[in-house]
């Protein structure tokens, strides 16, 4: 039987039946989803995460009724033509003529389409067909976004190297074009895809870029409400930050105002030092002798020098450790000058504290502030940055304000005033991203050239002279520029190519050659590039494969005989030791005959002898330690040495005891410098064996120790207990590659988070000992035994849909849980969810479930999706008085009276039910009343 549908228009909302918002949950926005923007399925670690978010807070899109974007399925035509409609605002009057003999005006996307192809956004084919139910495919997802842009597309070479899209293709000017933009990305470093299916997800990234667009088709950056993600290296007067993939801050050099943040006034030159208490970190900035960083929930975080209340903490102490700022949050920017700190909120508004005495503030006067304050005058702002004593600001519109400090016209308004507030810097549009250090100003245009101004003496605007300027002028040569950073006196900027180019002050080999040069020079050997940071007088280099390269001074470092003082050319960051890892043969608790040390250097070691105990003596010092009576080394390649004990009588050497390779020993960098270890110079690592957890799944340990920063096979049970979050999401991973054992992570004692999603998993016994978690997403897995789950009594939230369980007993005792999604199961018996009383989001869909009697007691929910089950019988809902969202459809549901009493129902659906929709039916009667309250009804 096929049941009439009757569409009621009541006073205060025009009903839209719930099944074409599932079936466009891109397209339009439900006030029953409004306050859920993050979804289960797309972290804020995930890549897509800022564009789907920055789409959500523009009310474009949404997500499905249970609680997920499901990031890598396609989208229809159909669909597509929706959202360009509504993201171009255009009018939806249905055309008088039908343009399609596939689309009739009763198809619900029918007005769309036609107004999609009045206003050139979409195209059908040449047999008169539009084919709404296709998949677009990625190439015709760059073409159309580039029409919504409606602006004219540049030429834009394609990279010779890639190897699917032919000269003639129809859509390679547009792909390419799309790719300069960052509206999508290469599928591999050699091909694009053309005709495969375009994901949820890389339609949101390129429809937010194009809704951001300059002229130009580059992107001014989304200011809705994004945080910069960026920043992983910044360099200071003499302390650099490295921020890991893993949201942790590590930093090195001078300590003496607390500047590392490791609770110490200890200068830290040989390796790097975790800053104490934060993770979540995307952006890290430096000043003189402080430090700034920014977290993912929007709030700041200082530590270091506070004479002029430069942290913005209120008081002018010195803080060893981070502190965070008070009275900001929603801040998507962060930056620090010499002395004063800026931070851009995600309404465009900028705020400053610290040092004032020329202005920099902005504030119209020049009294210090201990704390942020708005800056005068300026709104809209999309990007910022801070010098000694001025500031920088860039509009959405392209344009560049400054104020503070003018002695060299660093300022750019032709004069050489000092300015309170905000003035326009003169002649420059179309700017995307400005940089400001000492008494200079840079900015980048959207066409990738620079422009400079100010202070010049030492040739660092690169136009190629030593003359200050009060105006920008444009630096030398350079085009395709993606970023530039600014030290005391010279400029690094890297190109799209992962090129690098430097210009400026020479003196101790910052600009990376020979000679200092008043224009750009490209740095020799220096590839693959994604990130540069200039420090005062030093240079640092983050490439794509994690390493980093430095050169310029490097006065302070002690180890600083192992190479010339300062170098004129990259080098790489050495560590020296990397890891002292020990294998125990025999799973004796101390080391027995046959066991063995590996030692592995971050640079080549000259290979002294070592094939006796002698030869080792000479090379280690185990700290007054024992290694047994006998052991002998090997050299295994230029930077690994294998020490084996012969006889392990008196061994005493433990876990956490220090391994020294003794003075005087030579050593080269892959590079082949040559250097040697002088009396007073130590290279240290601590031994570490015993403990070391074996996993037998190596991408989930290649999970943890990104998650942990350590490598795999060094990660120990100790360290197991720091992790409290963990996304092993198989989204994005080969089938081969997905995690099938969870051996391992039963040593997570302390984990909170665990995100499993779309893995090979079918048991999680190990999970019985995470009596700590409290989020678990398990979906789209082979499990059918989930009693491993009955003691997480903290669990809260968890998502086991789309496996094979049938049996929820083992769920009875979580009386936490707030939100269930038991989706695309085997479930027929569902009495093991009586007792979780808390529950306010339950999702049950598509089961065979029939008695929902269990139901009654569960008086919390506020979501419950019951669609595609077997289901006649709703009265056990009566009671449910809080429920606001209710999905009934493909069911055996006649009487819907139950709905009567639920007053807090803002969205039902009921299609696909026996129900008798007569216009004079009890359920028509039941419908125009829930009407008559404005709730959505889908029938």
């Amino acid at each position: 039987m096929k049941f009439r549908k009757t569409i009621f228009k009541s006073a205060c909302i025009n009903i839209i039946t719930l099944a074409v918002i599932i079936a466009i949950a891109l397209l339009l926005t439900s006030s029953a989803f409004a306050a859920e923007k993050i979804f289960l399925d797309l972290p804020e670690s995930d890549p897509f995460y800022p564009y789907v978010n920055y789409l959500v807070k523009t009310n474009l899109i949404q997500g499905y009724p249970d609680g997920s974007f499901r990031p890598a399925d396609s989208i229809t035509r159909a669909e597509v033509a929706a959202l360009l409609v509504r993201a171009g605002k255009l009018n939806e009057l249905a055309p008088v003529t039908q343009t399609y003999s596939d689309i009739s005006p009763s198809h619900w996307a029918y007005t769309t389409i036609e107004r999609a192809t009045y206003a050139g956004l979409i195209k059908g084919y040449p047999d008169q067909t539009f084919r709404p139910e296709a998949p677009i495919s990625r190439a015709e997802a760059c073409a159309l976004l580039l029409r919504l842009t409606n602006k004219p597309v540049p030429y834009s070479p394609l990279d010779e190297t890639i190897i699917d899209i032919e000269p003639a293709y129809w859509a390679r000017q547009q792909i390419a074009a799309a790719l300069q933009a960052g509206m999508f990305t290469m599928t591999s470093k050699n091909t694009f895809e053309p005709e495969a299916q375009a994901t949820r997800a890389q339609l949101a990234r390129g429809l937010a870029i194009a809704l951001n667009m300059e002229d130009s088709l580059s992107p001014v950056g989304i200011t809705a409400g994004n945080i910069r993600s960026g920043n992983h290296i910044a360099g200071g007067a003499d302390h650099t930050l490295f921020l890991n993939s893993g949201g942790t801050i590590w930093a090195c050099g001078g300590n003496m105002y607390g500047q590392l943040g490791d609770g110490t006034l200890i200068d830290r030159y040989s390796a790097p030092v975790q800053v104490q208490g934060l993770t979540g970190m995307v952006l890290v900035t430096v000043g003189d002798f402080f430090s700034l960083a920014l977290k993912n929930d929007g709030t700041v975080w200082a530590w270091g020098k506070n004479e002029s209340g430069q942290l913005g903490d209120g008081t002018t102490t010195d803080r060893y450790n981070p502190v965070q700022v008070p009275g900001l949050s929603d801040v998507v920017s962060v930056v620090a000058g010499g002395v004063h700190s800026l931070a851009l909120k995600k309404d465009g508004t900028v705020w400053a504290w610290g040092y004032n005495s020329s202005g920099q503030l902005g504030s119209g006067a020049t009294m210090d502030s201990y704390t942020p304050q708005q800056v005068q005058f300026l709104t809209d702002v999309a990007a910022i940055a801070a010098g000694s004593g001025h500031s920088l600001a860039v509009k959405s519109d392209g344009t560049v304000w400054a104020w503070g400090e003018n002695d060299f016209g660093q300022l750019g308004d032709g004069t050489k005033a000092h300015r309170y507030t905000p003035v326009q810097v003169e002649g420059l549009t179309g700017i995307t991203s400005v940089v400001a250090r000492r008494e200079y100003s840079l900015a980048r245009k959207s066409d990738g050239t620079i422009w400079a101004w100010g202070q010049n003496y030492l040739g660092q605007l690169g136009d190629g002279t030593k003359t200050d300027r009060c105006v920008p002028v444009q630096v030398l040569g350079l085009s395709g520029v993606v970023s530039v950073s600014a030290g005391a006196a010279h400029v690094l900027a890297l190109k799209g190519d992962g090129t690098v180019w430097a210009w400026g002050l020479n003196k101790n080999g910052q600009v990376g050659v020979a000679s200092s040069s008043y224009g750009p020079l490209r740095l020799q050997g220096m590839t693959d590039v994604e990130e540069v940071a200039a420090g005062e007088r030093f240079s640092l280099a983050l490439k794509s494969d994690g390493t980093v390269w430095a050169w310029g001074e490097n006065y302070a470092d002690p180890l600083a005989d192992e190479i010339a003082m300062d170098s004129f050319s990259p080098v790489q960051v050495p560590k020296i030791i990397n890891s002292i890892i020990a294998a125990d043969s025999g799973n004796n608790i101390g080391l027995g005959n046959g066991d063995s040390i590996t030692i592995t250097f971050s640079v080549n070691i000259n290979q002294p002898p070592v094939n006796s105990k002698a030869g080792v003596d000479a090379l280690i010092n185990f700290g007054g330690k024992s290694f047994g009576t006998n052991y002998s080394g090997t050299w295994t390649d230029a930077n690994t040495l294998v020490l084996t004990v012969g006889n392990a009588t008196g061994a005493d050497l433990a876990v956490g005891d220090t391994i020294t390779i003794n003075a005087g020993v030579d050593l080269k960098t892959a590079g082949g410098i040559s250097y040697t270890r002088t009396s007073s110079g130590t290279i240290s690592g601590t031994f570490g064996k015993a403990g070391v957890v074996h996993f037998t799944d190596t991408t989930l340990e290649a999970a943890v120790g990104a998650a942990l920063n350590i490598p795999v096979g060094n990660i120990t049970e100790t360290e197991m207990l720091g992790l409290t979050s963990l996304n092993a999401s198989g989204e994005f991973v080969m089938y081969s590659d997905k995690i099938k054992n969870l051996t391992g992570l039963e040593y997570a004692a302390n984990l909170q988070s665990l995100n499993l999603t779309n893995n090979n998993v079918s048991d999680i016994g190990v999970l019985s000992k995470l009596t700590n978690l409290q989020t678990l997403n398990l979906s789209s897995n082979q499990i059918s035994d989930i009693r491993a789950l009955t003691g997480l009594t903290n669990l809260q939230t968890i998502n086991l849909g789309n496996n094979q369980i049938s049996d929820i007993e083992a769920l009875s005792g979580l009386t936490n849980l707030q939100t269930l999604y038991l989706d695309n199961n085997q479930i027929i018996n569902i009495d093991g969810l009586s007792r979780l009383t808390n529950l306010h989001h339950l999702s049950l869909y598509s089961n065979k479930i029939s008695a929902i009697g269990i139901l009654t007691g569960l008086t919390d929910l506020r979501i419950l999706n019951l669609e595609k089950n077997q289901i006649g019988e709703i009265e056990a809902l009566t009671g449910l008085t809080k429920l606001q969202n209710l999905y009934l459809s493909d069911n055996y549901i006649s009487d819907i009276g139950a709905l009567s009493s639920l007053p807090d129902l803002q969205n039902v659906s009921i299609e696909n039910n026996p129900i008798n929709l007569d216009p004079d039916s009890q359920a028509i009667g039941i419908i125009r009343a829930l009407l008559s309250r404005c709730v959505i009804v889908d029938y």
